[in-house]
């Protein structure tokens, strides 16, 4: 995984047993927003794991190595200090075949 300027880059080297689809999210923890509705009585609200960026979908064929890069472009708004990355490879009947979770170190 790679930073810089506004983007992070990772490098993928995927090769599964099975075809599927990998999956990759950039995640922010520590967001907080304010309750106007009386349900929850005006409380502040915290928020972990919200996905902000979604990449493109990227096919795995069974037992094919696949080498890419994937770029994505952080949000300016992000406090860097609380993001992370989460992959996940997701086979056709839509079985998790593993998952990841990558803090990004700034």
């Amino acid at each position: 995984m790679g930073i810089t300027n506004d983007k992070i880059t990772v490098e993928v080297d995927s090769k599964s047993s099975q075809a599927g689809e990998l999956h990759m999210a950039q995640l922010e923890n520590g967001l907080s927003s304010k309750d106007v509705a009386e349900e929850n009585q005006c409380a502040t609200l915290r928020h972990d794991a919200v996905a902000k960026v979604w990449t493109d979908v990227l096919l795995v064929g069974a037992s094919t190595p696949k080498k890419t890069s994937i770029t994505v472009n952080l949000p300016a708004n992000a406090n860097r200090q609380h993001l992370s990355l989460v992959t996940f490879n997701q086979n056709h009947q839509g079985n998790i075949l593993h998952a990841v979770e990558l803090t990004v170190c700034l």
